[in-house]
């Protein structure tokens, strides 16, 4: 793990409709645990569907910003970007 932020795209809001609160918040604090320190939850029924769904976004996500990481490390090996006006 060790991001400092993650983002939860507006059509989630489809899956914490369909929960109650409780379960909501069930959900949520599910995902602050899987993004801080990788703990999966145990949930059956909508909370693992909402949770699994979810996952796969935050995965996809977190692979990414690893990918651009690389490059920027890669990028940054080589001298960073060439001055545009050089002296």
């Amino acid at each position: 793990m060790g991001h400092y932020s993650f983002v939860l795209k507006r059509d989630s809001k489809v899956i914490f409709s369909r929960l109650t609160d409780s379960e909501a918040g069930q959900l949520i604090k599910a995902i602050f645990d899987y993004e801080t320190d990788g703990t999966e939850p145990a949930f059956v029924g909508e909370l693992g569907m909402g949770f699994t769904v979810i996952k796969e976004y935050l995965d996809a996500n977190a692979k990414r910003y690893e990918v651009q990481c690389e490059r920027n490390r890669e990028n940054g090996k080589k001298g960073g970007r060439p001055l545009k006006n050089p002296p």
